[in-house]
């Protein structure tokens, strides 16, 4: 359910989502996976910390992880193709481009939990740093090999290299 509030002149945007909700989420998105992913996980990795009274249970921690993760794997599959490695390649993954791209492919806004000041303020940004967390929740929970499939299949065809 997607709550609008106008306060002040200040539009916020939040999705409050249950549990069940989003394990259907990650289901549907990734039916590869081999078990549901941890609730906790999966709420951490979808709340963008600009929400009010958030201070240690959203996705910042997870996002470290999946840009590692996701230039990780872009590297590696670079390496194994036998294609140069530059550095023009890894922009594919700057965090707004990842929301333009993969973050709309993935319908984010339907359990990303953000708020912000204006219409469409940082929405690519926010989507992006979603995209980074799911990664990043996926290599933690399941590790590298499991990553690594999610990424050859739905974020490789979708970055445009070649």
């Amino acid at each position: 359910m997607r709550l609008i509030n106008r306060v002040g002149g200040i539009r916020r945007i939040s999705t409050n989502i249950n549990t069940n909700a989003l394990q259907a989420y990650f289901k549907q998105q990734f039916p590869s996976l081999p078990e549901e992913i941890n609730e906790q996980v999966a709420l951490r990795a979808v709340t963008h910390k600009s929400i009010a009274g958030i201070h240690e249970d959203h996705q910042s921690r997870l996002s470290f992880l999946g840009r590692r993760t996701l230039r990780f794997q872009l590297m590696l599959h670079l390496l194994e193709s036998g294609k140069s490695v530059e550095d023009e390649l890894f922009r594919c993954l700057d965090t707004s481009k990842l929301g333009e791209t993969i973050g709309n492919d993935w319908e984010l806004e339907r359990v990303m939990r953000w708020s912000t000041n204006s219409e469409n303020s940082g929405v690519y940004k926010v989507r992006g740093s979603t995209v980074e967390a799911v990664v990043g929740a996926i290599s933690h929970q399941y590790g590298q090999e499991i990553s690594n499939k999610i990424f050859k299949s739905k974020i490789l065809p979708k970055l445009g290299l070649y």
